[in-house]
């Protein structure tokens, strides 16, 4: 006996002073010959120290067995296996000690329970769970932390705030409390607060992983993604097990149009968790963005069996991707939008809430909500708008989704009466803010696409709710009561989209361009005739690249020159070259022009081309207005859906009907007897820049007469209810 009491105090010295091996062969030998409960507390808690998790889960199987009501044993084994992902089977273990803990009130016990219940979302269980504790503990920090944690997966921003500052307070020195104070503080808007934090920091503390990572997201949230992705890499080259580090990095890098490094980032995320769902649906994403279609519908289809198509990222992408490349029948994205919408709903609608107001002699009140009021083309073809409505008649509420401020955004603005901000509002709070102003009309702007904000509009704030302008399919939510299109756009939807939303055609087109700078116009001096897109590479699908290779193989001395805003790194322009040299064209045939700066230059570039080219099934819109505006006639196929008619209803306000073609063989045809004509001359550029002008494209005025009418005509529709 004295041989093992002996040999158990040499263990114990080995494990202290980090001679693990040894530590290790002498709790085994312990074990095997005298096994007492520390020495299994002790091995288990070596296990996991030098990451054999797994070792560690099989280890507390065997010896909570042996020793059923030893609380440290079950403890440690919870940790493990919560550190495993497992919180049901950490749920388990504890269960013996949650039934004799009841009267006894073990703490430890409690907080054990508290961080399973939080891991597996039991989110309502936890918070109450871990307000008791906070009050019977009120020095603990792990609770604090853990009550934080839970309060903001709740959305309780406040209340989490409050969590982490009192956590603070108990160790002004621990970074957990620092980093999620910072992140907290970036979710309510409270930028200025969030990088005063990480500004009271000395440079070491800067270095720790979970201020770095706050700090990219603090970046991320006010778009600053080259600086952000700078953060992220540092991340993933100091915590390569991390994936979460992985997904931030595309994702910044996306942002800043480096979409193939983004999406050789998520290939080394899905080698380092294949079954991880946040990856398989980003990687979806760019699959079909770098026209790999049918590579990504597998992934999309997966998402939607497993049943987290009402996750928001996911329910955003899947609509997106399925409406804009046609991937997913219009029925099963009606299904799923009305499924999400519901879970969105919360209580029911908010405007019954009130009193409908007679309108009077009163203005109508019409709310824009838009993600994009800033330099992008929605906040773009909305300037126009909101120069040109009737004040008299109209009182215009600019609803901001947007973190991005620039020239634009404060112009936009400007040109608003009224200004309510929701950035870094809950879902459930900006509704309810919306609601009290009592609108009569809200027009979103952005359907399914990043920052719109659709989830507030679920909760139907407003009696009159539309889609319009900044997407290019339906919605599918009862609360949207109305579409705005025009008669070109609405021809080319199926019977699902059709019947979707009650449709509002607007006369002479559903919107107007008004060119931000007057560009002198000019042409190259290159000797062959030039076709071209200007349109963002993801557009450049297979069907793209054929429907093109027919137009150049018909038309032999013309080259056909590219731009996108991708094409700032070198392997997406090779991407774009090899796809084109694999389908026939020869090398010495096309060009790839690089990003310019600038509003200014970028249209220049225009002069390079005679005619541009409209991809499918994704049409463009912005650059189909640029075109014609530099003087370039745009050859487009009306297509299936909204996405497919986008520039051709473009090309109807303009006046340039003979451009749409409605099968390929007409697209063809246009293109060749447009090339034909021979190169575009300064005054062919001229005469068409004037036919724009005198279009129904060129009107601001016609469009918001129309606009005004439709709101008018849906609000007085309310009465009749």
């Amino acid at each position: 006996m004295a041989e093992i009491e002996e040999l158990r105090k040499q263990v114990w010295k080995a494990h202290s002073e980090g001679d693990l091996e040894l530590a290790e062969r002498g709790y085994r030998q312990l074990l095997q010959k005298a096994p007492e409960e520390s020495d299994a507390i002790n091995l288990g808690a070596l296990l996991r120290s030098t990451g054999r998790q797994l070792a560690a889960r099989v280890h507390y199987h065997r010896w909570i067995g042996a020793y059923p009501q030893s609380l440290h044993l079950r403890l440690n084994a919870a940790n493990c296996l919560r550190d495993l992902d497992d919180a049901a089977g950490s749920l388990e273990v504890l269960e013996p000690l949650i039934r004799d803990s009841v009267n006894g009130q073990k703490k430890e016990v409690l907080q054990s329970l508290a961080k399973s219940l939080l891991e597996l979302n039991r989110l309502k269980e936890a918070h109450e769970l871990l307000k008791k504790l906070v009050q019977e503990n009120p020095e603990v920090i792990e609770v604090w932390l853990d009550l934080g944690v839970c309060c903001c997966k709740l959305s309780l921003l406040s209340e989490s705030l409050e969590a982490f500052d009192r956590a603070q307070a108990i160790n002004p020195k621990d970074l957990r409390a620092t980093s999620n104070r910072i992140t907290v503080h970036k979710e309510l808007g409270s930028i200025e607060h969030a990088e005063a934090i990480w500004n009271g920091l000395d440079n070491i503390e800067k270095e720790d992983s979970d201020i770095m990572t706050a700090q990219a997201g603090l970046l991320s949230a006010q778009r600053k993604f080259k600086e952000a992705s700078e953060v992220n890499m540092k991340l993933v080259e100091e915590c390569p097990r991390q994936s979460m580090h992985l997904l931030n990095l595309s994702a910044n890098l996306r942002g800043i149009k480096q979409m193939q490094a983004s999406h050789k980032v998520l290939q080394k995320g899905l080698k380092l968790e294949p079954n991880n769902d946040d990856f398989q649906q980003a990687y979806a994403q760019s699959l079909a963005e770098r026209g790999q279609q049918e590579k990504a519908m597998p992934l999309l289809k997966n998402i939607i069996n497993k049943g987290l198509a009402t996750k928001d990222s996911f329910i955003f992408n899947l609509q997106f991707l399925g409406s804009g490349y046609r991937l997913i029948e219009a029925s099963q994205l009606r299904e799923l939008a009305i499924e999400w919408e519901k879970l969105k709903c919360g209580s029911g609608f908010l405007w019954p809430d009130y009193l409908l107001e007679p309108l009077g002699g009163r203005r109508i009140r019409v709310g824009y909500l838009s993600g994009d009021f800033c330099n992008h083309p929605v906040g773009r073809f909305m300037k126009p708008i909101l120069e040109n409505h009737n004040r008299d008649q109209y009182e215009i509420w600019g609803i901001n989704a947007s973190p991005s401020k620039d020239m634009m955004h404060d112009f936009l603005k400007g040109n608003c009466e009224h200004w309510l901000d929701i950035v870094h509002l809950p879902d459930d709070i900006a509704a309810r803010l919306i609601a009290d102003l009592r609108l009569d009309v809200i027009v979103e702007l952005g359907g399914f696409s990043c920052d719109s904000r659709l989830a507030v509009l679920a909760r139907k704030p407003a009696p009159v709710q539309l889609s319009y302008l900044g997407y290019f399919a339906p919605t599918y939510m009862k609360s949207i009561t109305g579409w705005i299109g025009d008669e070109i756009l609405f021809d080319g939807l199926n019977e699902v989209e059709s019947k979707a939303h009650k449709m509002l055609n607007i006369k002479g087109g559903y919107m107007a361009y008004a060119a931000v700078e007057t560009v002198e116009l000019g042409h190259n001096n290159k000797t062959n005739f030039c076709f071209g897109s200007f349109n963002h590479a993801r557009k450049i699908t297979q069907k793209t690249v054929e429907l093109w290779m027919e137009v150049l193989n018909k038309t032999v001395g013309a080259n056909l020159v590219l731009k996108s805003i991708s094409f700032g790194e070198l392997e997406e322009r090779e991407r774009i070259k090899q796809l084109f040299l694999k389908n026939g064209l020869q090398e010495n045939r096309l060009t790839l022009l690089e990003v310019a700066s600038g509003s200014e230059n970028h249209m220049k570039l225009y002069r390079e081309i005679d005619v541009a080219l409209d991809p499918i099934p994704y049409g463009g819109a912005t650059s189909t207005c640029e075109a014609l505006w530099m003087g370039v006639p745009v050859v487009c196929m009306a297509g299936e859906g909204m996405v497919g008619r986008l520039s051709a209803s473009v090309l109807m306000g303009a006046g340039c009907k003979e451009w749409i073609g409605y099968s390929k063989q007409d697209y063809v045809d246009i293109a060749v007897e447009l090339a034909s004509e021979g190169k575009r001359n300064i005054a062919m550029r001229e005469e068409l820049r004037q036919k724009l002008k005198d279009s129904d494209l060129n009107n601001a005025n016609r469009l918001c007469r129309e606009l005004e009418r439709i709101y008018k005509e849906e609000r007085h529709g309310i009465m009749d209810i």
